[in-house]
């Protein structure tokens, strides 16, 4: 299992460096996942987050939406890329901003690092 805290002011902070939303989203994955984000090809689910991350989330993509992406469905990003909602499924937190990716089977792992680099 992988666990993570993701405050706000992390949070905060990637947006504030961030031009696009796939930034925001890579750099999400990155905290949950550490130096192993690197050798993942694909992933089979989503971490799981509060409904006070995923509220907390949705504001911040929305509005970074309406900035950067006018034209597009503001908080779509999250939507379809976003972590799931713990409290679906009953997983409890330590935090409200911590995250957890539950099943390691629902990882594949690339056998090498071309194989990451082309998907």
């Amino acid at each position: 299992m992988y666990k993570t805290l993701i405050t706000q002011k992390k949070i905060d902070n990637i947006f504030k460096n961030a031009k696009h939303q796939s930034e925001v989203v890579i750099a999400l994955y990155r905290e949950v996942f550490g130096s192993d984000y690197d050798n993942i090809r694909k992933l089979h689910g989503f971490p799981y987050a509060s409904r006070v991350f995923n509220d907390y989330m949705f504001k911040k993509f929305i509005e970074f939406d309406k900035i950067h992406h006018p034209d597009i469905f503001a908080g779509g990003t999250w939507l379809n890329h976003g972590f799931s909602t713990a409290e679906i499924v009953n997983i409890s937190f330590d935090s409200p901003w911590e995250v957890k990716w539950i099943d390691e089977k629902k990882i594949e792992w690339a056998e090498n690092i071309l194989e990451v680099a082309n998907w």
